[in-house]
């Protein structure tokens, strides 16, 4: 038997790499790992403005590629905005996706500011992930506001590969080069 049956209060039993593989295969079992599912990501928005402002600066990982928003977006500075609205190029990700936010640290060197990882395969059906603050690395810490208001989220907006382009659709997880 690869996987429990597991309540939804219950912990699920940690599955090898090579087990999720095959569970993929077997969609009758519970828990499974759903099916791959290419994704493209078109914009990126964050509820509430980090308290200090903020001049976007991220990189999008997936795979072997790597998409930097100084080739997808212009630099613009925010302050005290509601909501900040990323629209990028389209980029194609797909399974496990790494987005890290970076903020200007002392000498204006680049700082890690938050991170946060999701699949692709568990965006809901109107294409939007929303990241909390509690779940972001980093952000998490910030337990009295200082940095970030308690509302502070990040909505990632994505579609689904149209159907015509998969057979000509390049997976992202092959390529071991920045893109853009």
């Amino acid at each position: 038997k690869l996987a429990e049956v597991c309540t939804p209060h219950e912990t699920r039993p940690f599955i090898p790499r090579d087990w999720a593989d095959e569970l993929r295969r077997t969609p009758e079992v519970r828990g499974a790992v759903p099916a791959e599912k290419a994704r493209v990501i078109t914009s990126l928005r964050m509820r509430t403005t980090p308290k200090a402002g903020y001049e976007p600066n991220f990189k999008i990982f997936c795979g072997g590629t790597c998409y930097k928003s100084s080739d997808m977006i212009p630099k613009v500075e925010y302050k005290n905005d509601p909501l900040i609205v990323l629209d990028i190029p389209e980029c194609p990700v797909v399974d496990e996706v790494l987005v890290v936010f970076y903020t200007k640290g002392a000498l204006g060197k680049k700082k890690k500011m938050l991170s946060f990882w999701f699949h692709t395969s568990f965006v809901g059906e109107d294409g939007v992930i929303v990241v909390d603050k509690k779940d972001m690395d980093k952000a998490v810490k910030d337990k009295k506001h200082k940095k970030y208001d308690k509302d502070f989220k990040i909505e990632v907006h994505l579609k689904d590969v149209p159907e015509e382009e998969e057979d000509g659709w390049k997976d992202p997880r092959l390529s071991r080069h920045d893109k853009m």
